[in-house]
């Protein structure tokens, strides 16, 4: 059988055509026989990750040698042409230096028994050292499945650097430079990859905009402004220039950007949300007029409407907002998060029998139960139903709202008038949330401690 140019890894060993910088030793030939052995074999790549590591481009293996009637190879014409076009591919094999054949054949055994990291440290080294673009690859996909951010940074800069049509690398590049607060850096990266032809998700370059210098800040809204307007129908850098403008307290101008996407595709729903935020918040009297629009043209789009809704509520306009969320319930009536925000606004409008009956709903679809009996108990309490209250409070598990509600469920039993009432309460609670013992009994201590002042 003749040796695949895959490795069995997944990484593209493709040492067995590789040719040494000096003449064969005895290592170098037990290192063949090993991986030619490899290469013939099945793949053992990390657990479900055969379609990340395994990218190997089809048609790049050992051509297959037809075969007669009792099983003789033979060689038709097709395959002396395919051999004659391989050779310019023979010529164009990599030497590898001697003192990466051991490092790279660790690399192949640790990968072999799992030990990724020690197989990623080997890969990363030698593909920083040998400049190869598919090794490069393959070790970057390594360093993102182990979730090492430092070692993916800098093998994709390298990958950028090395194959000048590998757009995702410099995608790659961008994208973690951003997320180690380097957004500067990544403007060039997502430059480079606008320019070979991928899309960039320019609005994440402000990430970290308030914590810049002004010196710097001032710097990267340039290089923004250079970007969006050497790709003026790019939604997404349109969509960074108008923020990076708001965050400059250039409203105007991040209103005209905005204009000129929402003319350009008016049913882009950042731009319509963006544009009618800054307009609301603005007090101006148009400030819907987009958004209501797009949806008289869209009247299912769930998630513009939401967040219409969102904007009303934020705006204190309850009722536009209840209507806006009952909508949302007809078209989705068991999604409980419609269900919560509508018992939210009943609150903020002060609406508690309506809050209520929207949260007893949330219970009863079983979504949400922390926040629902949490919330439930404080309008409960507010409305003096102290019973209910209390039943309320005891349901909210391990939770944001938990220590919240026990406290309150405290306060509730000791004005009752009898401690032994919430040390009871305290010590079922301890049974049914045994990874918050410690803590109960802290709050527990707190809450007498508090009353005996």
């Amino acid at each position: 059988m003749a040796p695949s140019n895959e490795h069995p890894i997944g990484l593209p060993f493709t040492l067995c055509h590789y040719r040494t910088m000096k003449s064969p030793t005895t290592f170098y030939l037990l290192f063949i026989a090993v991986l030619l052995a490899g290469c013939a074999g099945g793949p053992t790549q990390p657990p479900s990750q055969q379609s990340t590591l395994d990218t190997q481009p089809p048609g790049r293996g050992a051509p297959t040698a037809a075969s007669n009637s009792n099983g003789s190879p033979t060689t038709s014409s097709a395959t002396l042409q395919t051999a004659q076009e391989l050779k310019p591919a023979e010529a164009m094999e990599v030497s590898i230096p001697d003192d990466s054949l051991l490092p790279l054949l660790n690399a192949e055994f640790a990968l072999r028994e799992r030990q990724y990291d020690y197989a990623l440290a080997l890969l990363a080294e030698q593909a920083l050292t040998l400049g190869d673009i598919e090794l490069t690859r393959r070790a970057l996909k390594l360093a993102e499945f182990r979730e090492r951010n430092d070692l993916a940074l800098a093998l994709a800069k390298h990958l950028a650097a090395l194959d000048e049509q590998d757009a995702a690398a410099s995608a790659t590049a961008m994208a973690l430079l951003i997320r180690s607060g380097r957004p500067l850096e990544a403007l060039g990266y997502a430059r480079q990859a606008k320019s070979r032809g991928i899309r960039v998700n320019a609005p994440s370059l402000l990430a970290d905009f308030e914590r810049l210098s002004s010196a710097q800040q001032a710097t990267l809204s340039a290089g923004i402004e250079s970007l969006a307007a050497d790709y003026p129908t790019d939604h997404d850098l349109a969509i960074a220039l108008a923020l990076v403008r708001k965050q400059s307290q250039d409203i105007d101008g991040s209103l005209a950007a905005l204009d000129t996407l929402l003319d350009r595709d008016p049913n882009e729903e950042r731009g319509l949300v963006l544009w009618t935020q800054i307009k609301a918040a603005r007090g101006d009297k148009d400030a819907y007029q987009r958004l209501v629009r797009a949806l008289a043209r869209q009247p299912d789009a769930e998630s513009l409407r939401l967040q219409y809704a969102r904007i009303l509520a934020s705006q204190s306009d309850f009722d536009r907002a209840r209507e806006q969320f009952e909508q949302l319930l007809q078209q989705s009536p068991r999604n409980g998060d419609y269900l919560f925000s509508l018992a939210l606004i009943e609150i903020e409008a002060q609406q508690p029998q309506a809050a209520m009956r929207n949260l007893q709903d949330l219970i009863a679809l079983e979504q949400r139960l922390d926040e629902a009996y949490y919330y439930l108990g404080r309008v409960a309490e507010e409305q003096l139903q102290i019973d209910e209250a209390i039943r309320a409070y005891e349901q909210v598990g391990p939770s944001r709202e938990f220590v919240d509600a026990k406290r309150r469920l405290g306060h509730l039993l000791l004005d009752d008038g009898d401690p032994s009432l919430m040390a009871a309460a305290f010590d079922t609670a301890r049974a049914a949330n045994p990874g918050q013992a410690e803590q109960l009994y802290m709050l527990q201590a707190n809450l007498f401690e508090e009353r005996a002042r």
